[in-house]
């Protein structure tokens, strides 16, 4: 592996801080060696090209993403005071610590904002009642499909007066939820946009030659069936907290750890 070194040193250094299981020289070479020598190159590169988000640049890009927000709505004569912060209902969400992260850092309950989950229907609506007209804004760490928020916000839709508008905030988003939240008329706003082109296994990718794409596609649905993650979305993006379940397996691992493991294992695969 010393050949393929310069891969090992940039991975080492992106991927620091991730904490279901950090990232060292030897859980590199524990997962490297499950696999083909002549492999080992190509899933080196594919490991370095993965991106770790830190706390501190989450919490950063949450503060300066709502900044952008509300300078937009006090244009069009929208206070803080009619912002309404919604916390998403998801399995593994991290939605609720995104919140509390951007309520307390942003002081946005001493600015007079106002908090509700997206399961509490009645909370929405009292909420959207009471203010008039005003925004919705959601707040979530990462979102891949989109699935899960389309879900969690049909909750919240049927009492939301169209005087209110909606942004949906977040420190990384994939092309398919911006696109897909985009037509429904909700403003993503993000520090990160994944773009298909640039995630290495994604069958739109133009990363890697096609070749090489094809032998680590065939990795990764050897480890399992759902080889390129959720949704086939192939995403390169790791949060501090945890790795999206679109994260190729090759890199996840087995639930469980067994029969492969992974060098970036979620929580829920340990």
């Amino acid at each position: 592996m010393m050949f393929d070194l310069p891969f090992v040193v940039k991975a080492l250094f992106r991927l620091r801080g991730y904490e279901p299981q950090p990232v060292t020289f030897l859980r590199i070479w524990q997962w490297i060696r499950q696999f083909p020598r002549d492999h080992h190159e190509n899933l080196l590169r594919l490991l370095s090209d993965v991106r770790l988000i830190t706390r501190k640049q989450t919490l950063a890009t949450l503060l300066s993403c709502n900044e952008e927000i509300l300078r937009r709505l006090e244009k069009d004569g929208v206070g803080v005071r009619d912002v309404v912060y919604v916390e998403m209902d998801s399995a593994g969400s991290s939605s609720g610590v995104m919140l509390h992260l951007l309520r307390n850092h942003a002081r946005l309950l001493q600015r007079g904002a106002t908090f509700v989950h997206s399961t509490s229907v009645e909370e929405v609506r009292r909420a959207t009642q009471k203010i008039g007209r005003g925004a919705l804004v959601y707040v979530d760490d990462f979102s891949g499909s989109g699935d899960q928020f389309i879900q969690n916000r049909g909750h919240v839709i049927q009492y939301l007066p169209n005087t209110f508008s909606e942004f949906f905030l977040t420190a990384c988003i994939c092309e398919e939820a911006w696109l897909r939240l985009d037509a429904k008329g909700i403003v993503p706003v993000t520090g990160l946009i994944l773009w298909k082109r640039t995630r290495p296994l994604h069958a739109d990718s133009v990363v890697l030659d096609p070749d090489v794409r094809s032998e680590l596609v065939q990795l990764c649905l050897q480890v399992g069936p759902a080889g390129l993650g959720y949704r086939d979305l192939a995403t390169n993006i790791v949060l501090y907290s945890n790795a999206p379940d679109s994260t190729p397996l090759v890199l996840r691992g087995s639930v469980g750890q067994k029969p492969y493991r992974g060098v970036l294992p979620r929580y829920q695969d340990l």
